[in-house]
């Protein structure tokens, strides 16, 4: 087999799999269609490594792969004497789990290539889903889909798009990955999720600054800066009214202000409080 055509099919398939709940928001499908379609995806790679061998053996039993080998398979049967003990019967993450500690491997053995198709592919595909998201928001949530697994990669391919317009030197690239990073960064005001949208600009920040420092353009960075700042206060009354509007708002204002009904901090409490009572964690496996 054509070990480009290969790479190129591996970098698809696994982005099928990681990007599972995506598809599924954009095809307007609930997540236990993809998970089939993720699973046949892998089964796919599994094959793609036989029939090429491309598993290279001498990094698998690398010391290092074992100790991660280890202690994954301990969290595996961790989660699963927890799920029989409680009775929580979600066999169906163990077998996502078990399939995470193969692609471990397959991921010590695939080449570059692999992983920029791979990317490329992602940054595709939670482009599409932001563009629909802001489209249409009820057609994304149709299928059921949770929106911290719609938020989680959208921040993510905002922040690595964010990161490739310095990296790379072509300007046609560059505009590709910046117009990447407005439309999925954009995209985060029409979901709930704090974390996902405050963790994007800590890093976009620090981004910024170590690039400053690393290829020393201050003054370039500074003027930047100043453009974007001055940009944002000139059409301040449209950002202002886009975040008021915005599903984000009210979550995050609480948030910030110290008001907001946090029911996690319920769900962990009872966790902690309740070690002695319950066996393992007392919730199960997810």
């Amino acid at each position: 087999m054509n070990n480009k055509f290969c790479d190129i099919l591996i970098g698809l398939f696994l982005c099928v799999i990681l990007e599972k709940h995506a598809i599924a928001a954009i095809v307007g499908e609930n997540p236990n269609f993809t998970s089939l379609i993720s699973m046949v995806a892998f089964c796919l790679i599994v094959l793609l490594f036989i029939l090429s061998q491309k598993l290279n053996i001498s990094k698998v039993v690398e010391p290092y792969s074992f100790i991660a080998f280890f202690l994954v398979f301990f969290i595996f049967i961790y989660g699963f004497v927890s799920t029989i003990l409680n009775q929580m019967y979600r066999f169906e993450l163990l077998i996502e789990l078990f399939v995470m500690v193969i692609l471990f491997f397959i991921a010590k053995s695939i080449s570059l290539s692999s992983f920029k198709y791979l990317l490329n592919s992602s940054y595709l595909v939670s482009s599409l889903l932001a563009i629909i998201l802001m489209m249409d928001r009820g057609y994304v949530f149709s299928g059921g889909i949770n929106y911290l697994l719609i938020s989680m990669p959208l921040g993510l391919t905002a922040i690595l798009s964010f990161s490739n317009t310095f990296t790379v030197a072509n300007p046609v690239l560059k505009t590709i990955y910046l117009l990447c990073f407005l439309v999925c960064f954009s995209s985060l005001f029409y979901l709930q999720s704090r974390a996902v949208f405050l963790t994007t600009i800590v890093f976009i920040l620090s981004t910024y600054i170590y690039y400053t420092f690393h290829k020393k353009n201050y003054i370039k960075s500074v003027f930047i800066l100043f453009l974007v700042v001055f940009f944002v206060n000139s059409f301040s009354e449209i950002f202002a009214t886009f975040y008021s509007e915005s599903s984000l708002h009210n979550r995050l204002d609480s948030f910030l202000a110290g008001t907001s009904n946090e029911p996690r901090n319920d769900i962990y409490s009872n966790y902690f409080s309740n070690l002695d009572i319950f066996y393992f964690s007392g919730f199960g496996l997810g």
